[in-house]
């Protein structure tokens, strides 16, 4: 149950359940349960909320590596983009066949000010479109969430578009040399969970303590 690191891809797997971590350049991740069609997949992208015209390429993947059972990839600050941001991928244990990925985000700038901002992406309505569901959980089909944890709200949001879904996370401005963080948790299961089952993860997660990163 570690991350087998080859040709810029990472892969995990438990039981049936595989996380597939794509380095070529943004981030793209894919978590799958095996010999089913329930995957979940999105990408991490960098936005300047500032800019009027943001970039569409993103930032490079410069290094990556496994840290006990952590995965963590760093995409250093580059034109355009005034900031660079880590990601920490930690898969978190989980009861019977639910299986848990928590990102760790973070964002730093070398500028004097900026509004660093990242983008994950989504298939087209892949998450409930339901208004009343807000975050900091959001489903789709029961099987899959994610969930943002309390301390990390105001600095998330929903933005749905014609063909993909996004969460947009941080964006608030930051002086030069700052970092900030936040969590998310990815739930997957291979059972429908129902909402006191969602309820109940996400106490958890609410609950759990802060992780030391580097």
């Amino acid at each position: 149950m570690e991350w087998n690191l080859r040709d810029r891809v990472a892969n995990w797997q438990r039981g049936d359940w595989r996380v597939r971590v794509d380095l070529a350049s943004n981030p793209e991740v894919v978590l799958s349960k095996d010999r089913s069609d329930q995957l979940l997949r999105f990408s991490i992208s960098p936005v300047d909320s500032i800019q009027s015209n943001p970039a569409s390429h993103g930032l490079p993947v410069d290094d990556f590596y496994v840290r006990q059972s952590d995965l963590i990839v760093t995409c250093p600050e580059r034109k355009p983009y005034p900031f660079g941001y880590q990601v920490y991928f930690c898969v978190a244990a989980g009861k019977d066949d639910t299986f848990a990925l928590e990102l760790w985000l973070s964002v730093q700038t070398s500028t004097l000010e900026s509004h660093p901002q990242l983008r994950l992406n989504f298939d087209e309505n892949f998450w409930c479109p339901d208004v009343r569901e807000q975050l900091p959980i959001r489903k789709h089909d029961q099987h899959f969430g994610i969930m943002v944890h309390p301390l990390d709200e105001s600095d998330t949001r929903w933005q749905n578009a014609k063909h993909f879904q996004s969460l947009l996370v941080f964006g608030r401005f930051m002086e030069k040399g700052v970092i900030r963080r936040m969590r998310l948790r990815m739930i997957g299961s291979g059972t429908s969970i129902p909402s006191s089952g969602w309820l109940e993860l996400f106490n958890d997660f609410a609950a759990s303590p802060l992780p030391l990163t580097a």
